[in-house]
């Protein structure tokens, strides 16, 4: 049960990241969002994570790699 939260977690702080970062230079056009999940501590890649916009309908789950894609990303904060 640990490990699913850490996923959890550890997709989140991926995606508002990677968000925050993207967002400011996008003023009203729709973007991608690129990442890797992994394992707090160890850093091993996590497959199956689920990241997602909340609110928005956006989401996909990690590969094998631990890599995700979100496309159609709406501009904002």
């Amino acid at each position: 049960m640990k490990r699913i939260a850490s996923r959890t977690i550890g997709a989140w702080g991926v995606a508002l990241v990677a968000l925050a970062c993207l967002a400011p230079g996008l003023s009203g056009q729709a973007g991608s969002i690129a990442g890797r999940v992994t394992e707090e501590g160890s850093l091993r890649p996590l497959s199956s994570a689920q990241v997602f916009i909340e609110g928005t309908g956006i989401g996909t789950f990690t590969n094998a790699s631990g890599d995700f894609v979100l496309l159609n990303v709406p501009a904002g904060e």
